[in-house]
Parts: structure tokens; C-alpha cells; sequence
């Protein structure tokens, strides 16, 4: 992934972390922020993206990403020319719940778990062809919210 990548995502994850408390124009706020974010990456990148920073995912986003039940979305990423896409969300779960759901959920879906990596603890890597998921979760020691952040990359371009 190039620096322009890593510095657009970092924008992304920056302007994810705005709250929207009780500010009225919250809301405008943060479609000016997705665009402003979309229209980096696209410059960037030269192609297509989503950015959703408002507790839910672009409705373009990958099917074969399971939605986890009664997540709240802090933003989510789909950069469809370039096959990546990327969601964060918090949970009132234990990360070894969630990480144990999402386990079930994609091998179910016919996704293989690479063993090697599963050794470094909540952090998990599915292949399935040419779709690989990456799945990391974690919580704070003073945190009542567990923090996950999955990862879809095709190799298909």
C-alpha cells in the first residue's frame, strides 16, 4: 500500500474519532468530512470510494464481510477499484466473544484460518480464494468497550 494510502486512511481514522455529540450541524459535519476523505483517496488512487463516519457501512460495502450483531459502526472505508475495504466498530462484548464469532461466522462461509498467525492471539486471517479478512480486536484495560477492526482485501484487480 503506498504512503498516499496509509496518510488517506489515517484522515479517515482521524475524522472517525470525531464525535457527534449534541452539535446540530454534527451530522453536515461529517458528510463534509466523508467527501472531503473520498475525494482524497479517489485522487489518490485514481479510483472509486465509500466512506461512511456515521456508525454504519457504505451500502456498497463487501457482502462476504459478516455484520456483527448490534455493533456500533465508527467508520468504515470501501475502495472498490482498489478491492480493499475496512470497517471499525465498538461492543459491549469481550474481544475473545467477538473474535470467536466472527471465527464460526467465516469458516461457516467457507473462509480458512491461517494457523500461524491465529498463534498471536486476537488477531485473526481468513483466506478464502482470492479474499483475505483480517480481523483484530481489543479492548483497553480501563475501556468498557471492545474495539474491532476488520479488513477485506481481493487480489483480484
Amino acid at each position: 500500500m503506498n504512503r498516499f494510502v496509509i496518510r488517506s486512511l489515517a484522515v479517515v481514522a482521524g475524522l472517525s474519532l470525531m464525535g457527534a455529540g449534541c452539535n446540530p450541524f454534527a451530522r453536515v459535519e461529517q458528510r463534509v468530512g466523508e467527501r472531503v476523505a473520498e475525494g482524497l483517496i479517489e485522487r489518490g488512487l485514481g479510483g472509486d470510494a465509500s466512506v461512511d463516519l456515521g456508525g454504519g457501512l457504505p451500502a456498497d460495502f463487501p457482502t462476504d464481510v459478516p455484520r456483527y450483531p448490534d455493533a456500533e459502526y465508527v467508520s468504515a472505508v470501501y475502495l472498490k477499484d482498489q478491492n480493499i475495504a475496512i470497517a471499525n466498530f465498538k461492543t459491549k462484548d469481550e474481544p475473545q466473544a467477538v473474535t470467536d464469532w466472527f471465527d464460526r461466522e467465516l469458516r461457516s462461509a467457507g473462509f480458512i484460518m491461517d494457523e500461524n498467525i491465529a498463534k498471536l492471539g486476537l488477531f485473526r486471517v481468513y483466506n478464502k480464494g482470492t479474499v483475505k479478512i483480517t480481523l483484530q480486536t481489543q479492548r483497553p484495560e480501563d475501556g468498557d468497550r471492545t474495539t474491532v477492526s476488520v479488513q477485506r482485501v481481493d487480489s483480484t484487480r
